[in-house]
């Protein structure tokens, strides 16, 4: 089993056990329920389950762990996480470009590279790994503007001060998209912001 920091609370499992459970979490994915919750997405709690479920940030951790497996290689563990994400993908396709902040430039054409693997691949080795990474294009690996994304979440990504909304509080007034939403103003909420805390430091405009 791996262990990765990547801003959680506490750290990140990643193994050939752990597939099949949400990264950070011990809740396994069911992709039928997944698409049962998809086929009723106009009841609000079913959106809101959906919502709380956050697809894309799921993909994007169990990617980190198909390439940490990678870099052990561990070829179990990265077809594994190769699987998961192509089932999840296939949920959020038609809307993550649109409504989501998260890019994923060439995900698909990559996800094929998994797929067209013979069943029964034997373990790979170093030289593989090049051609079973994900590469995408540097240039579209950043926040969108909101003329790309209905969920840019442009005052936020990337945190502009990592220290003023520190990963895993509930509060929310620690929360980057209340604090810095500019619905409430030209400065945010200012229920979030005093002393040192200040708009311009945290947040983007």
């Amino acid at each position: 089993v791996l262990s990765m920091d990547v801003g959680y609370t506490s750290r990140v499992q990643c193994g050939a056990a752990l597939a099949q459970v949400y990264p950070g979490t011990m809740l396994e994915v069911s992709i039928d329920e997944l698409h049962q919750l998809a086929r009723n997405i106009f009841w609000g709690h079913v959106r809101q389950r959906l919502m709380d479920a956050c697809i894309p940030a799921r993909i994007a951790l169990q990617l980190l762990c198909l390439h940490a497996a990678l870099a052990v290689r561990d070829g179990e563990a990265a077809r594994a996480y190769a699987k998961q994400v192509a089932s999840l993908y296939d949920l959020v396709d038609g809307c993550v470009q649109r409504q989501t902040p998260w890019s994923f430039p060439g995900l698909k054409e990559y996800l094929e590279v998994w797929n067209k693997l013979p069943p029964g691949t034997p373990p790979f080795d170093a030289a593989d790994t090049p051609q079973l990474s994900w590469w995408p294009d540097p240039m579209l690996m950043r926040a969108k503007t909101p003329e790309e994304s209905d969920g840019h979440y442009w005052p936020c990504v990337p945190l502009k001060d990592r220290a003023c909304f520190p990963a895993g509080e509930d509060n929310i007034y620690t929360s980057c998209e209340l604090c810095c939403d500019p619905g409430k103003g030209p400065t945010g909420d200012a229920a979030c912001f005093g002393g040192e805390w200040t708009f311009d430091r945290c947040c983007h405009t």
